[in-house]
C-alpha cells in the first residue's frame, strides 16, 4: 500500500505501482483538459472508485468534462443539481440538462428523466411520459431503465409485464435483474435459473456466486460438481459473503467428519462476518451447531 497525492483529488491509497501509474496518467490527462479523463476522475469518487467519496470534487470534475462537451458527464452534473449532493440543489436546471441529453440520444439521461417524471421529482408527475422515456432508454441499452419498468409493473400487480421487463433488464446485463430472474425460475425451470445465475455471478454479485455454488453442490439445474461448488463459494467468500465461508467450512468438515484446520479457518471467517452458527461452533466445537447441515 502506498499513498499518492493528486491535485484536485487529494491523497489516494493505491495497492500497487501499476495502479499508481494509471491514476497519475489519468490525472495528468484530466488536468490537460482531456474531457474523458475528467469524467473518469469524477467517476472514481463513487464508493467503489479509487478515491475517497467526495461529492463536491466529483461534481467539479463532471462539470469540467461537461463544459468541454463530453456528453456522458451531463448525468453527473444533473444528478448533483437534482439531489443537492455535491452542488447547490437546482431541480429545474437538472431537468433542463436531462432534456438536452434526451435530444442527443444519451441513454442514461433519458432514463433519469423518465424516472423524474414517474416520481414527480423536480417536475410535475407524468406517468405516461415517464414510462415512454424509460422504454426509450431501455431500447437505447440502459439496463437500469428496464429494471425500473420491472419495478413499476410489479408494484402495479402486473406480473406478465413485470417479467417481460425483468428479462429485458437481465439481457441488458443488469446484475440485480439477472439474479432476480434466476430466483423467479427456481421452481419453474432449474436449468434456466442456473443460466441466469451465471450471468449475475459474472458481475461479482456475492449472493449470486454463493447460490451458484449451492446449485453445483446440490446438482440443481446442472450436474453436481464439488469442484465448481468450491470455486463459486470461494468467489462469494472473497466478496464478503459469510454464508459462503460457512459452506466452505462445512465442505471441509464433511470430508473428514471433524473440524480440520481448513474447516476451522472458514468457520472463523464466517463468524467474523456475523454468521451465528459459525461463531457458536468456533466457541464450543459442539457438532450440534452443524447438525442441520451435515
Amino acid at each position: 500500500m502506498r499513498a499518492l497525492h493528486l491535485e484536485g483529488v487529494g491523497w489516494v491509497d493505491v495497492v500497487d505501482a501499476a495502479t499508481a501509474t494509471y491514476l497519475s496518467n489519468l490525472h495528468r490527462r484530466a488536468c490537460a483538459g482531456d474531457a474523458e479523463a475528467q469524467y473518469d476522475i469524477a467517476a472514481n469518487f463513487a464508493p467503489d472508485g479509487y478515491f475517497r467519496p467526495d461529492p463536491r470534487r466529483a461534481f467539479a470534475w463532471y462539470r469540467a468534462a461537461w463544459d468541454r462537451g463530453y456528453l456522458p458527464a451531463l448525468n453527473g452534473v444533473a444528478d448533483a443539481w437534482l439531489t443537492g449532493e455535491g452542488a447547490r440543489r437546482d431541480p429545474a436546471a437538472a431537468i433542463r440538462l436531462y432534456e438536452i441529453g434526451v435530444r442527443a440520444g444519451e441513454p442514461a439521461a433519458t432514463g433519469h428523466l423518465g424516472r423524474c417524471y414517474l416520481r414527480g421529482h423536480g417536475v410535475a408527475r407524468d406517468t405516461r411520459r415517464g414510462l415512454a422515456l424509460l422504454r426509450t432508454a431501455s431500447a437505447l441499452g440502459f439496463a437500469a431503465a428496464a429494471d425500473q419498468l420491472y419495478a413499476f409493473h410489479r408494484r402495479r400487480g402486473e406480473p406478465r409485464r413485470a417479467r417481460h421487463w425483468l428479462r429485458v433488464a437481465a439481457r441488458l446485463e443488469h446484475p440485480g435483474a439477472a439474479f432476480e430472474l434466476a430466483r423467479v425460475y427456481e421452481a419453474r425451470s432449474p436449468k434456466e435459473s442456473h443460466a441466469w445465475l451465471k450471468r449475475a455471478a459474472n458481475f461479482a454479485d456475492a449472493a449470486a456466486c454463493r447460490m451458484l455454488g449451492w446449485q453445483h453442490d446440490n446438482g440443481f439445474g446442472t450436474r453436481a460438481s464439488p469442484r465448481k461448488a468450491r470455486l463459486w463459494y470461494r468467489r462469494a467468500a472473497a466478496l464478503g459473503d459469510a454464508i459462503a465461508a460457512f459452506n466452505l467450512g462445512l465442505i471441509h468438515y464433511r470430508a473428514r467428519k471433524q473440524p480440520t484446520a481448513a474447516a476451522m479457518a472458514w468457520f472463523t471467517l464466517a463468524a467474523s462476518r456475523g454468521h451465528r452458527r459459525a461463531a457458536a461452533f468456533c466457541r464450543t466445537r459442539d457438532p450440534r451447531h452443524l447438525a442441520r447441515f451435515i
